[in-house]
């Protein structure tokens, strides 16, 4: 009778190995749904929107999303930067065409009215005064999350609709940060007049 043969067990760092070629696999399948249905890939550079997105993170974003609907109060998105438009940037979007926008130290007051922005960490609200403006038809007020660290529609002023390349949507990288972005509503702000300087359909 044969003694019986001992199985080698799988060495831990294979077992690893393997754990990251199926996230891989899962983030190459996500990468090519999300581009074959209108969905652009952007790195984030620069950290004028932590603590929700950082400096090196990857994210999708939909082309799509404002064709047929306007982007709101709240969105998260990417657009060509209004100084240099090679360049792009991302940030959220405060004020829409209508809005009368102006900051008080630090705090953010829409159409007369403050508005509690409880998606930002107040370490980096900061306490800048931005004095009123209006926002005209077919422009957008945006600010970065990180008040203290973003170059935003307080140095630039207002970003032209046609500027704007999508909504984020998805973070694929880092693959332990993979999920959708939450959007979020700035409630309690009187409406503003809907507007929209579109030249195409």
């Amino acid at each position: 009778m044969r003694p019986p043969v001992e199985i080698p067990k799988r060495r831990p760092w294979k077992r690893e190995l393997l754990g990251w070629i199926r996230h891989l696999s899962y983030a190459a399948v996500f990468f090519y749904f999300f581009t074959a249905f209108g969905f652009q890939s952007f790195e984030v550079q620069g950290v004028s929107m932590e603590p929700l997105l950082r400096d090196g993170e990857r994210i999708f974003v939909s082309r799509f999303a404002y064709r047929f609907g306007l982007p709101q109060r709240g969105d998260v998105v990417v657009f060509w930067y209004p100084p240099a438009p090679l360049k792009t940037l991302v940030k959220r979007i405060i004020g829409v065409p209508g809005d009368r926008v102006s900051l008080r130290e630090g705090k953010l007051f829409l159409n007369g009215h403050q508005i509690p922005e409880k998606f930002l960490d107040r370490s980096r609200r900061g306490t800048d005064n931005f004095t009123a403006v209006t926002v005209p038809v077919g422009y957008y007020f945006v600010l970065g999350d990180n008040r203290m660290a973003s170059e935003d529609s307080r140095h630039w002023a207002f970003v032209p609709e046609l500027y704007i390349v999508g909504k984020v949507v998805y973070r694929f990288w880092p693959l332990e940060a993979l999920g959708l972005i939450g959007h979020e509503t700035l409630a309690g702000e009187k409406k503003a007049p809907a507007a929209s300087g579109r030249s195409i359909p």
